[in-house]
C-alpha cells in the first residue's frame, strides 16, 4: 500500500516513477483549459482546403468500395450472381435446350454398371 500511495503521489507531481522493469517514465496531470480553448475546433483542420475535395461516404459506398477491392471477393459475387440467374431462367433455359427435369432415363443405364448381386439372387 506504500508503494500505490507513493506512486500516485509522484503522478500527481508530474514527476518520474519507476515503470515495469525499471523503466522511468514521466506523469503529468492534464492541461485544464475553459473557454473557447477547451472546444473542438474541427474548421482549422479544414483551413486552405476547398469544399469540392471534401466528400463525405455513406457506410454502403465505403463497402462497396472495400468489396470492389477484393478479387477473391468480387469472383465469388460473379457466381452467387450466375447461379441466382440461372434459378431465374431456368424454364427458359429448360425450354431452349429440350430439357424435362423429371423425365426417367432407364435407356441411359447401362447394365454391366449395375451394383454387385448375390450368386442366388437373381
Amino acid at each position: 500500500m506504500y508503494e500505490t500511495n507513493k506512486t500516485a503521489t509522484a503522478a500527481a507531481r508530474g514527476s518520474a516513477i519507476a515503470g515495469p522493469r525499471g523503466v522511468n517514465r514521466t506523469v503529468t496531470a492534464p492541461i485544464e483549459t475553459t473557454g473557447a480553448e477547451a472546444g473542438a475546433q474541427p474548421e482549422a483542420v479544414l483551413s486552405g482546403v476547398k469544399k469540392s475535395q471534401i466528400e463525405g461516404r455513406s457506410l454502403t459506398q465505403i463497402a462497396w468500395m472495400r468489396f470492389k477491392r477484393d478479387k477473391v471477393a468480387m469472383a465469388g459475387g460473379v457466381v452467387v450472381v450466375l447461379l441466382v440467374l440461372m434459378a431465374v431462367f431456368s424454364k427458359p433455359i429448360q425450354w431452349i435446350f429440350d430439357l424435362d427435369p423429371n423425365k426417367f432415363n432407364q435407356d441411359l443405364i447401362d447394365p454391366r454398371c449395375s451394383p454387385p448381386r448375390a450368386a442366388g439372387e437373381a
